[in-house]
């Protein structure tokens, strides 16, 4: 039998600037080969951006600052058996005081959550659909955060801008008067977001948790300069100079916010998040899906072309 649990939330705000909210949901579990995290955390980006698209908001750029926080609160969550957001004061007995804290750890590496007009959210999932049927463990995700007001308010969310998407296996404590062990291989969902002026990434940018600082002595240039300056919060900083790929002869440069390529087949000019590619073509600076492709682009795979 399935079933869904959702526990109420009490968001927490700091300054006014920060929401989050708990959701969770269960069910039995088979001996079916989970997916790899990886793939459910791009699904869920994927997915949310969907959303945000369907309901005419600006998508989400992966920030690799916010992946690396939800790594670390999914990690530390499976460590210590506890599914809360334990953050800012909740007061919830069953958080470890510890360095879980969001609020530090977003500072640690770079967010300004206490510049004015800066929106941090967080969603949590528990679930084992990874186990019982990988192919729907993403969009059952989805739809559960978009079934409960307080989390589909974060997806929704205009101030939003940035996200982090963390999938970790496998949880076991006690949940909503359930108990849940590894043999069920309930897996966590931590989505992060930011918004506003102390989310956007600078130079500044702090290698704690392994995030890489921008490069001092780096520089944009030609090609890469004219898409750097046309989506600057999506390139960010550069983090080294430009290099070249002998296979194929394009040149590449990695950002903050992902790899700038030219394409020496097509000439094109393009910027991708891991998820999302910007292709400065014949209209322009135009974005689409990694899964996707422009009329004007090679496209050998046969892959969906954007509208």
């Amino acid at each position: 039998m399935r079933w869904v649990y959702v526990r109420p939330c009490r968001p927490l705000a700091l300054a006014g600037m920060l929401l989050l909210t708990l959701m969770s949901s269960t069910m039995s579990a088979n001996a079916a080969a989970p997916a790899a995290p990886s793939d459910m955390s791009a699904q869920i980006v994927q997915l949310v951006n969907q959303d945000r698209t369907s309901n005419g908001l600006n998508t989400l750029i992966v920030d690799p600052r916010l992946v690396t926080v939800a790594q670390q609160r999914a990690q530390f969550l499976i460590d210590h058996g506890f599914f809360s957001h334990c953050s800012g004061g909740e007061a919830n007995t069953s958080c470890p005081q510890s360095g879980l804290d969001m609020i530090p750890r977003m500072e640690q590496v770079g967010v300004g959550v206490t510049v004015p007009g800066t929106t941090i959210a967080e969603n949590l999932a528990l679930n084992n659909y990874l186990a019982a049927n990988a192919g729907t463990a993403a969009a059952s995700t989805n739809t559960a955060w978009l079934n409960s007001p307080e989390h589909r308010a974060n997806i929704l969310d205009p101030r939003l801008r940035y996200t982090g998407v963390a999938v970790a296996c496998c949880w076991a404590g006690t949940v909503g008067g359930t108990t849940i062990s590894a043999g069920d291989q309930a897996s966590i969902y931590v989505q992060v977001f930011s918004g506003g002026p102390g989310a956007v990434p600078t130079a500044s940018t702090t290698t704690t948790f392994g995030v890489r600082a921008s490069s001092p002595g780096c520089q944009f240039v030609l090609g890469f300069a004219t898409m750097a300056a046309a989506i600057p919060q999506a390139v960010g900083q550069c983090t080294g100079d430009e290099s070249h790929n002998p296979a194929n002869g394009d040149a590449l440069q990695r950002t903050v916010g992902g790899l700038l390529v030219w394409r020496k087949a097509d000439n094109w000019t393009a910027f991708t998040d891991g998820y999302h590619t910007w292709v400065n073509g014949p209209n322009g600076v135009q974005e689409r899906l990694n899964t996707q492709r422009f009329r004007f682009e090679a496209n050998p795979d046969g892959l969906p072309v954007a509208a």
